[in-house]
């Protein structure tokens, strides 16, 4: 996985987080922008927070990681479950997705990978407006019920499987800590370029904060970022421009379908676990994106991938 260990990968992210406080120290001594440069520091303190425990948590790896992520897993069922089910039915959600976690770990990569063929392809057809195929109408009610389990499944729940199993194997971890990074420098580079010079809205009905400005900021960003970088460690950097280029557009897709399901219920936010970050979907839901993407193409190519 591109020869990097993750000792290098907390190297890099720690690199990564001191650069971004230099730069949003420098819009901070300007006076014109030091409101803005204030409150994103602000909620850079608790974005740099969770980095320090994701990589301290993968380089500790063993039971620490495994427990962690069942927790993890846990409370992201949670809050799906609050938002796409009904809150009484939260709970229920977060232990039923905390057992599903603590099964995947122990379970083998291939075996894992057959079942998110035989039950995760199938989950994403619930993305589609209607069942593809003619059926009745009472079985047509049916699977309108359970589209929102089945969406649930799809996302966040396969590509959650599948980050948490690739931090617990050495061979993939750097992958998913280089994923982490690559999305959080996006979705920093796309906060700090749509408040800077944002004027159209990408996305007014999902995301109404997020502009095409950002968004083509961040991206142009995070490709130079991922050059650099792989001008720094020796890397290719047609692979590593391919993977920033990959992971931005995971990172975005797994943001829009975490709004939908929030407008879906007609509610503002996730419950909230972390001020200023909101819930743990909130916060990583482009994280469990990218990184369950990777972890599939990675293993769909048996690991020669990138």
């Amino acid at each position: 996985m591109l020869g990097l260990g993750i000792s290098t990968m907390a190297a890099l992210g720690a690199g990564l987080l001191a650069t971004a406080y230099a730069i949003l120290g420098l819009i901070w001594l300007r006076p014109a922008t030091r409101a803005l440069g204030a409150d994103i520091l602000r909620t850079m303190h608790s974005a740099a927070l969770i980095a320090a425990v994701i990589i301290g948590l993968t380089w500790l790896g063993g039971w620490w990681l495994y427990a962690a992520l069942v927790l993890l897993g846990g409370r992201i069922g949670y809050e799906v479950g609050h938002v796409r089910f009904r809150p009484e039915l939260a709970w229920v959600n977060a232990v039923f997705a905390g057992a599903v976690v603590a099964l995947a770990l122990f379970c083998p990569l291939p075996l894992l990978m057959v079942l998110w063929l035989i039950c995760g392809l199938p989950a994403i057809l619930a993305y589609l407006p209607r069942w593809p195929l003619p059926i009745s109408g009472q079985r047509l009610a049916m699977w309108q019920q359970l589209r929102p389990a089945l969406q649930a499944a799809a996302f966040p729940g396969w590509p959650f499987l599948l980050l948490a199993k690739g931090l617990t194997l050495p061979q993939y971890a750097p992958l998913m800590l280089l994923a982490y990074i690559l999305v959080e420098s996006f979705d920093g580079y796309a906060l700090v370029s749509g408040k800077l010079l944002g004027r159209t809205p990408a996305f007014p009905r999902l995301s109404p904060r997020k502009t095409i400005e950002g968004l083509l900021g961040g991206a142009f960003m995070l490709v130079l970022t991922a050059l650099a970088l792989a001008w720094a460690l020796a890397l290719p950097m047609a692979v590593m421009a391919a993977v920033a280029g990959l992971v931005a557009a995971l990172a975005l897709a797994g943001d829009l379908i975490a709004s939908q399901y929030k407008r879906d219920a007609g509610v503002k936010d996730y419950p909230v676990l972390l001020a200023r970050q909101g819930g743990a979907f909130d916060s990583l839901d482009s994280w469990i994106a990218a990184g369950g993407g990777l972890a599939l193409l990675a293993a769909l190519t048996g690991g020669s991938w990138p």
